[in-house]
């Protein structure tokens, strides 16, 4: 009697994050054995105020940060168990100096990302890439100076990626820019394994 393999041990997942306390990207890579070819990229943002509270922390007690932080960490661990990615990788945190605030809240999120990471499987590889390094992975130019324009660029670059409209499942119009942003993550992990 023969062995059939289920389709479904023929692919690996891969995922790639846009990292934010407010809002976090999130986009999955389907990819197959032996080729790495992409068959099935699906992309979504973890909104934080539309997440529901399951982190049992009260928010009269706790800050509005902390909560934030575990709601995000348990709607992480949603994703990852109902996804399975055997390799993840974000942007790593960067220091802008017209906006300091943002990087303390932007670190403690990748902490709060790893360590959801680390409870649900400890074995899954944990990447970080320089954001100049995802934009240069996918094409994209720079743009000094101006935040909405690089991410307008970010989109382009992405839309004009080869065959990546062929395996995206979900619909454009539906993509955020932390979308987006995951979906370059993505990218460079994948460019970087095939070097």
């Amino acid at each position: 009697m023969p062995l059939i393999v289920p389709d479904h041990f023929n692919t690996y997942t891969v995922m790639g994050i846009d990292p934010g306390l407010s809002n976090t990207g999130v986009a999955t890579f389907e990819l197959t054995y032996g080729t790495d070819e992409i068959v099935k990229i699906e992309a979504f943002t973890l909104v934080n105020d539309k997440l529901l509270d399951l982190s049992g922390v009260d928010d009269e007690t706790h800050l509005e940060r902390t909560v934030k932080l575990f709601k995000l960490k348990q709607a992480f661990l949603y994703v990852l168990a109902n996804t399975n990615p055997a390799i993840i990788a974000s942007e790593s945190p960067f220091f802008n100096k017209k906006f300091p605030g943002a990087y303390a809240p932007l670190v403690e999120v990748m902490n709060v990302l790893l360590m959801s990471i680390v409870e649900w499987n400890n074995n899954v590889k944990y990447y970080t890439f320089a954001p100049s390094t995802t934009k240069q992975a996918i094409g994209a130019r720079p743009v000094k100076n101006n935040t909405e324009e690089q991410k307008k660029e970010i989109q382009r670059a992405i839309l004009a990626y080869p065959n990546l409209l062929n395996v995206l499942v979900t619909p454009v119009e539906q993509l955020s820019q932390h979308a987006f942003d995951a979906i370059a993550a993505g990218i460079t992990l994948i460019q970087s394994r095939r070097a």
